[in-house]
């Protein structure tokens, strides 16, 4: 019997991972990258539901959770106020409900959720094509893999444009992604904590005609303390089309954090830049299965099973796939 293959070794790749660990059953794992974690590496992460984090903590025991009770806050001339001027649709994810907080960057939850199943992961690994008649995937490099089941971890696009047979039905997403949100996330490293907060600080500011806020959300120590900064910009699209202009819109953002926050430049250890083309949300859209074929399985966000998930984002709904999948009987390998 050939070894059950993942393909993508972000959170879902790595939380499936776990499962088919758990169960004793044989798989490998492919990532096109040199490392593990995928896009949970970047950006900040909202967590909702308490399943999503009983899952988590499962997995990764040493790492605790907290809830906030503290509100969103807008910080202008020197002062925190209650935010005005509503949110976005874009910002309701962010703006409107109290997170599940880790006393840890993500960046190092993923890393003990890795330390089990990393040796299993090759990397670097590129996939061309998946014949689904034979049960074979190609690589970029040349070299095939055969699979009992597939894990499919990576955009769910890729997945129909790479297959060869039968025509897979694809799922109809409610938006497509020119539709959905783009900006720039500026995380700053810090030495000590910036504001005592827990929960979004809304920084307004303008860039040219551009009336724009960043979302300052903060990363916790193990002390609960705000140690990392994470400033989400959401921009227009032909504002973001333009990278030159990113950056000067990145620039004028800086100057406002130190108006607001002189010591800014004393406690930052490193920051670092990343564009998001899509920021917020997946392309999402309902499915009756995450069985898009005979033994080929989907796992992440962009598939929800039930009606009351539809309005579920991210790690929710990619953890509750997960949670499915984790509770289907499979056949152990001989």
């Amino acid at each position: 019997m050939e070894p059950n293959v993942i393909v993508g070794g972000g959170v879902s790749g790595l939380l499936i991972a776990r499962v088919l660990q758990e169960k004793n059953l044989s798989f490998v794992g492919f990532e096109k990258s040199a490392r593990l974690g995928g896009r949970g590496e970047v950006g900040s992460h909202r967590i909702l539901k308490p399943n999503t984090v009983a899952l988590l903590t499962e997995f990764v025991p040493e790492v605790s959770w907290l809830t906030t009770e503290a509100e969103v806050q807008e910080r202008v001339k020197g002062e925190f106020t209650p935010i005005r001027d509503g949110y976005s649709e874009a910002e309701k994810f962010y703006l409107t409900s109290a997170p599940y907080i880790p006393t840890a960057p993500f960046d190092q939850i993923l890393e003990k959720l890795a330390a089990p199943v990393q040796e299993r992961f090759h990397y670097q690994k590129t996939v061309t094509q998946i014949h689904g008649d034979t049960k074979t995937i190609e690589f970029s490099d040349g070299t095939e893999q055969k699979f009992e089941k597939l894990f499919w971890c990576s955009d769910l696009s890729l997945l129909f444009k790479l297959w060869v047979g039968e025509p897979l039905r694809a799922p109809k997403a409610n938006k497509k992604a020119a539709d959905m949100p783009s900006g720039v996330n500026l995380t700053f490293d810090l030495e000590s904590p910036l504001f005592e907060s827990k929960n979004t600080v809304v920084l307004p500011f303008r860039f040219k005609d551009f009336k724009l806020r960043a979302l300052g959300i903060p990363d916790l120590n193990e002390d609960g303390l705000p140690h990392r900064l994470q400033c989400m910009i959401f921009l227009p699209k032909e504002l973001m089309e333009d990278r030159e202009e990113v950056a000067k819109c990145v620039r004028t953002l800086k100057r406002e954090l130190l108006k607001e926050f002189p010591e800014l430049t004393q406690k930052t250890k490193r920051e670092k830049i990343v564009y998001l083309p899509v920021l917020s949300g997946e392309e999402t859209a309902q499915w009756a299965s995450l069985e898009i074929a005979p033994d080929i399985y989907y796992l992440g966000p962009q598939i929800y099973l039930h009606e009351d998930q539809a309005e579920w984002k991210n790690l929710d709904l990619l953890v509750s796939n997960v949670s499915h999948l984790r509770s289907k009987e499979f056949q152990p390998a001989s």
